[in-house]
């Protein structure tokens, strides 16, 4: 069991900062969850391209799901805008303020 682990390791796998930086730094396209894995967490894309979760190297299929649920989290929050394109489900920054309305 670790006791400690160094900070600099929590920093450098903080899942939502990551994402955000990638949608920020190029808001003119949107990602799929495959290529946000690609690009921003170094996946080698032969390893999940046209495969199920069942084939994918361990931590893969666990690495998709969290990037899912910051997502989704985000979208929520009007960060990022989402749609459905052909099979799959893709997100891109969503440029103007958010607004919200709260219900009493």
């Amino acid at each position: 069991m670790k006791k400690t682990i160094p900070v600099k390791e929590l920093i450098n796998e903080d899942t939502t900062a990551k994402i955000e930086e990638t949608l920020k730094n190029d808001p003119e396209n949107a990602y799929t969850i495959s290529w946000i894995m690609v690009k921003t967490f170094g996946i080698n894309q032969k390893d999940i391209e046209n495969k199920s979760f069942s084939k994918w190297k361990d931590g893969q299929s666990a690495l998709y799901a969290r990037i899912d649920r910051h997502l989704r989290k985000m979208v929520q929050l009007g960060k990022v805008k989402c749609k459905k394109h052909e099979r799959a489900m893709v997100y891109w920054w969503n440029q103007q303020k958010p607004t919200f309305v709260l219900k009493e």
